[in-house]
């Protein structure tokens, strides 16, 4: 079971001032749909009674969490329960600009897949204390979804004479999918949560067109950012800095394989000029580096060994990459659990 929750609830952060915000650069305003930076639509996941307000993971407020009261029929043969936040879908953000979070791999599909048409996602890091007031929400969640666990997948049949057993409360918690994973300190990893990236304009199963994330580009400089332009879910690389938001796709699902939350990449903030290794460096305070660029022939004459870099700029997990995920639904598990046939039972419930 998910430990319970003991850090504090961190302050959040004060939002950067927006100034000078115009027409974004390569977006075009008549065909543009994505959600506003501060205020997200409430299509798709339950709540439509009017515009979700984001809600940082530090702001989360258990007690204006609420569940449907019956299972609804999903696309194909899965089923979702409504879960909303104070009346409304659940919009998230692990942080406010002008602070970010890391990524520590690129968007991209599960390792292994040959799948066109496969999900992807992405890892962000969080904090200690936010992995903390996370798992309390998924905790409430197993207490208060509890009784429906025998109508979500069927009580199985009574042998004779004897009443039928149902689920019990161990299995139904032992099919939860969590979205976050704890610190790995032995492995240098930290607390992280997934999301869903939708990256392809149409579902070829359905034909209807997809609803990609909003991508913006900037630079953060001195608690300020500079205009954004357009960006793709292409500039979603590894290490990027970003500043996400995430809405709750239809409810609770439940499916085959498990039961969860699956949180859609509504919009996010590409802090292009923040991306790299998130890895020791080199301490630079002791010397002052010079407005004046690095002769390119000097550089040439370091030839010892080769530099180290990503060509394509969309690393993926390699064989001897720790799992962040093991057991669990997630961007780098190698699809042996069931990855691929929990997406296709949820695709195109949108």
């Amino acid at each position: 079971m998910p430990a319970t929750a003991t850090a504090p609830a961190a302050t959040a952060p004060a939002a950067a001032a927006k100034r000078g915000w115009g027409a974004i650069a390569g977006a075009d305003r008549t065909k543009d749909l994505a959600p506003a930076p501060v205020r997200a639509g409430g299509a798709g996941g339950g709540g439509d009674t009017g515009p979700s307000t984001v809600i940082t993971i530090d702001e989360l407020d258990l007690g204006k969490l609420s569940v449907g009261k019956e299972l609804q029929e999903g696309r194909n043969g899965d089923k979702f329960l409504e879960l909303l936040y104070d009346g409304k879908r659940l919009v998230i953000a692990p942080c406010k600009l002008p602070d970010y979070v890391r990524c520590p791999f690129a968007a991209g599909p599960p390792k292994g897949s040959t799948d066109p048409d496969a999900s992807y996602s992405i890892v962000c890091e969080i904090t200690v204390a936010q992995f903390d007031k996370w798992t309390a929400l998924e905790n409430w969640l197993i207490e208060n979804t509890k009784q429906f666990r025998d109508k979500a997948w069927g009580a199985p049949a009574a042998r004779a004479g004897k009443a039928p057993k149902g689920m019990t409360e161990d299995e139904y918690e032992n099919k939860f999918k969590s979205i976050v994973r704890p610190a790995n300190v032995e492995m240098g990893y930290k607390p992280n949560m997934r999301f869903f990236v939708e990256h392809k304009a149409m579902n070829s199963k359905t034909g209807k067109p997809n609803r990609l994330p909003r991508i913006l580009k900037t630079h953060l400089k001195g608690g300020g950012i500079t205009k954004p332009i357009a960006g793709t879910v292409g500039d979603l690389t590894d290490n990027c800095a970003i500043a996400p938001v995430a809405g709750l796709n239809r409810g609770i699902y439940f499916t085959s394989v498990g039961w969860g939350m699956k949180f859609r990449l509504e919009e996010g903030y590409v802090l292009t000029n923040l991306g790299g290794t998130t890895g020791p460096t080199v301490d630079t305070s002791g010397v002052t580096i010079l407005d004046e660029e690095t002769p390119e022939e000097e550089a040439t004459r370091f030839t010892g060994a080769p530099a180290l870099t990503y060509s394509d700029n969309k690393r993926q997990r390699a064989d001897g990459d720790i799992v962040p995920f093991p057991q669990m639904l997630g961007q780098f598990d190698d699809g042996s659990n069931g990855q691929q046939a929990m997406e296709q039972l949820l695709d195109g419930d949108d």
